[in-house]
């Protein structure tokens, strides 16, 4: 008999004892916790009483005490003790306490839907759409449906990523500016901190865990330029696995650098003759040999569009930022932000920041949509402000970037999928406010934000201000400002900002 089947019996007992009965048990149920809490005095530094405790929290169905020696426990135990004790401690106080976020693990926020490819049906075909595919893509659904369930793959992904792309994040607690703005607490999870090309990263290496628990040797995958073959290449020979990167000829003559990275990690490199291919099969390519060597190569993708299983890889994998964010602002706060604020755009905030929080509907989830005539110089030149004129422009030059080295090339059905879900809402802000955020969050919290994270931190100073002082706002700084110092510049001084 599982433990949650003695749990359900054991409650079906006593719910069944008559009054004198029932008030012997009370009896005994006060004795032991006495008991207990005898032992946790004698052994403070013992967790085993209190998860006996809170056992018999459970059992007595007393939330307010379960809730408070949890916390405890929390604080004490849980980064020394076994982790398993917390999350049998996690599976009680869910049922005694759904709405409670103490209890909200690692593993909530992944029962999401990830939408159909018919959102972006027209834009370009999809790798892998062929008939000969449907059993592999089938056979690879069914193997990481099952593993997403194991509680330790996500243990395995978190640790992975911890090790190579120092994960956690930070969360900053812009104090100064919240003191200005008045009312909610401003937090900023910086992304912008962590090494670059981060979503790619999260990505392959949830690949990589994905592959070697299901016994693959070999991470294989097709690179433009080599970038994403010494990436992934550094990811499995940390995790044991062997590496194999199909490249044009022509590029592996052009990117000396690259070659040498992948020789130093023992990478194999395949080259393929651009008379070979097709427009854009180099992917194929790589494709159809995991076809025929199935039994022991892995195909990885970056952020490419692809049939299931890949698009929910990225959306699960990439959702670590959230749930740090989850537990970072519990940390903090002790209850859910009022509100999460994430940049609008072609990228992949709101993707991983979103999703644990997409079923907490007190959390009010914003991406905020940039101003054209503050993140595109250009559009002022052509006079092209009209708002279709804008999406048209935006729509080419993504079409005409969709290369290894970005880091968001098909994050476009997804977001569709929020925006048709109705859990975000997509406001826009003033010039006046982006010029606001920029100078006040560079003044009093020394972080100079991007353009577009501007427009973020615009909103999210909006919204606070309007929120009570023990309330929060998240926004997600996920933006290098690096590359919009000289844009910056022009705009400061044609007045702009």
């Amino acid at each position: 008999m599982s433990n949650d089947e003695r749990q359900d019996v054991s409650q079906r007992e006593v719910a069944t004892l008559t009054p004198i009965e029932s008030a012997k048990s009370e009896g005994l149920y006060r004795d032991l916790e006495l008991l207990l809490q005898e032992q946790i005095k004698a052994h403070p530094e013992d967790e085993r009483p209190y998860v006996k405790l809170l056992e018999l929290y459970f059992e007595s169905k007393k939330p307010e005490d379960f809730l408070r020696t949890a916390r405890i426990f929390n604080d004490k135990f849980r980064k020394a003790s076994s982790q398993y004790d917390w999350e049998d401690v996690v599976e009680m106080g869910k049922k005694l306490l759904p709405n409670e976020q103490l209890f909200m693990s690692m593993n909530d926020g992944f029962e999401f839907v990830v939408p159909d490819d018919e959102s972006e049906s027209g834009v370009k075909k999809r790798l892998g759409e062929g008939e000969k595919y449907a059993e592999f893509f089938a056979e690879l659904s069914s193997a990481y449906e099952e593993q997403r369930k194991n509680k330790l793959y996500v243990k395995e992904l978190d640790r992975e990523l911890q090790h190579t792309l120092n994960r956690p994040v930070s969360m900053m607690h812009a104090k100064q500016i919240s003191e200005v703005i008045g009312g909610a607490q401003i937090f900023l999870k910086r992304e912008d901190l962590s090494p670059p090309l981060t979503h790619v990263g999260i990505s392959i290496t949830g690949q990589a865990v994905l592959a070697r628990r299901l016994g693959k040797e070999r991470l294989v995958t097709a690179s433009t330029d080599g970038f994403r073959g010494v990436l992934m290449a550094s990811i499995a020979r940390r995790m044991g696995m062997d590496a194999l990167v199909f490249m044009e000829e022509s590029a592996v003559q052009e990117q000396p650098s690259n070659m040498r990275r992948l020789e130093l990690m023992g990478a194999e490199v395949q080259p393929v003759h651009h008379e070979s291919l097709r427009s854009g099969d180099l992917r194929t390519v790589a494709l159809d040999y995991c076809l025929n060597e199935s039994e022991t190569s892995f195909m990885v993708m970056g952020l490419d569009g692809a049939p299931q299983p890949y698009p929910q890889i990225l959306m699960e994998s990439v959702a670590v930022i959230g749930r740090e964010t989850l537990l970072q602002i519990y940390a903090e706060t002790k209850k859910l932000p009022s509100m999460l604020v994430a940049r609008g755009g072609n990228n992949a905030d709101a993707i991983g920041f979103f999703a644990p929080f997409l079923s907490l509907k007190s959390t009010q989830l914003a991406c905020v949509t940039p101003l054209p005539e503050i993140v595109d110089p250009e559009m002022l030149k052509s006079g092209a402000l009209g708002r279709g004129k804008v999406a048209a422009g935006r729509h080419q030059r993504t079409a005409s970037r969709i290369l290894e080295g970005l880091e968001y090339p098909s994050v476009g059905r997804e977001h569709a999928w929020l925006r048709a879900s109705g859990r975000l809402i997509y406001p826009e802000v003033k010039a006046d406010q982006v010029k606001q955020a920029i100078r006040g969050f560079s003044h009093h919290e020394g972080m100079i934000p991007a353009l577009e994270t501007a427009h973020a931190l615009a909103y999210a100073c909006e919204a606070a201000s309007k929120m009570k002082p023990d309330e929060s706002v998240v926004v997600v700084i996920a933006e290098r400002v690096d590359k919009d110092i000289p844009h910056l510049e022009k705009l400061m001084q044609e007045g702009i900002i």
